[in-house]
């Protein structure tokens, strides 16, 4: 029996069949990272745009009648500044979903809502891209104080997480570029240390060719032997992602960020969470085609149509998450496994 496609022929996305829901709060950020996907695409990207409580509700029943599985709510900064963030995760917990949601923070502000994230999401990312503070300065910026607080915002979670009977999986998500693997056996350690149950590294986006940082990419011999010498145990405590390295693919294109519906802050649609959402992929509050509107049925059927990786819309080009596969490490197993799966 052949499997429902998401997308039908004409680009349409079935929302009972979406692989969720992701719904910006705020276009607020405490940081500014020198590799954002946002500050690529603007450098004047962010501001005090929030959505309201009631919008976000609006959308989120819209789409929960419309059969979607999962609602994450999200942002184009930093979640957790925004005032309403656990009156919504509340109100979704309320929904009947299938799935709880999950958290991705930058973690300053995580002391101060650990508990309740303790008690209410299903999994927390916490992005730390570097071991020691002058490696996590190199890649997100800042000093050794932020990185501190980072680290106290991680370890308020792992021992919240200690006070419950079934807390979140506690994931770090560390961003690596070709320059910076040789970290990542350090950045493991410090996900054993610290009590998280995974490391995900996540390979870089580069929007454009100008940019100077540059993803892991595969048959490079630096970078495959670092993580020849990773694979080549199995004795750790926290199972791990390894980057899905960029390489040249062959069609079908495809990835769960397409099967997803993205809005943003100020009710705007966007085909990727990696994608400035702006008008010009329709807005939810007044796109009579809401997430099947004309631009985003296009989008979507350049993407599932490519013959060649250049075909693709510029910003996918560079995307890491076409390469196919990525080894991963199943700690409960102490096995390693060579998957498709993001």
């Amino acid at each position: 029996m052949s499997q429902i496609k998401p997308i039908d022929s004409n680009g349409n996305l079935k929302s009972s069949l979406a692989t969720y829901l992701m719904i910006s709060m705020t276009k607020r950020c405490n940081m500014r990272c020198p590799g954002c996907y946002y500050l690529q695409q603007d450098e004047d990207f962010f501001s005090r745009q929030d959505i309201t409580l009631d919008k976000a509700r609006e959308v989120v029943r819209y789409y929960r009648s419309a059969g979607i599985r999962q609602a994450i709510p999200n942002s184009e900064g930093e979640v957790l500044l925004h005032p309403d963030y656990s009156a919504f995760v509340r109100f979704i917990n309320q929904q009947g979903f299938k799935y709880k949601p999950w958290l991705t923070t930058n973690a300053i502000r995580l002391p101060k809502h650990a508990e309740f994230v303790a008690r209410n999401i299903s999994e927390i990312l916490i992005s730390i891209d570097g071991s020691t503070h002058e490696k996590y300065a190199a890649s997100r910026g800042g000093n050794k104080a932020l990185f501190n607080k980072v680290m106290a915002g991680l370890n308020a979670m792992v021992n919240a997480k200690r006070l419950t009977t079934s807390g979140p999986t506690i994931i770090i998500n560390c961003v690596v570029t070709a320059d910076r693997c040789d970290d990542i056996p350090d950045m493991i350690r410090l996900a054993e240390d610290s009590g998280a149950d995974v490391i995900k590294f996540t390979n870089f986006h580069a929007i454009d060719e100008s940019e100077p940082m540059r993803p892991v990419t595969a048959g490079e011999p630096e970078t495959d032997s670092i993580l020849q010498e990773v694979v080549n145990r199995n004795d750790y405590n926290v199972s791990i992602f390894l980057p899905s390295r960029y390489e040249d693919t062959a069609p079908p294109y495809d990835c769960r960020m397409l099967n997803s519906i993205m809005i943003g802050s100020n009710g705007d649609f966007a085909p990727c969470c990696r994608m400035v959402p702006e008008k010009k992929w329709g807005n939810f509050f007044t796109s009579i085609d809401k997430h099947n509107n004309e631009k985003l049925r296009e989008f979507r059927l350049s993407v599932l149509n490519a013959a060649h990786r250049e075909d693709l819309p510029g910003i996918c080009q560079r995307c890491a998450h076409l390469s196919p596969k990525r080894l991963v490490f199943v700690a409960g197993e102490k096995k390693w496994y060579l998957t498709n799966k993001s």
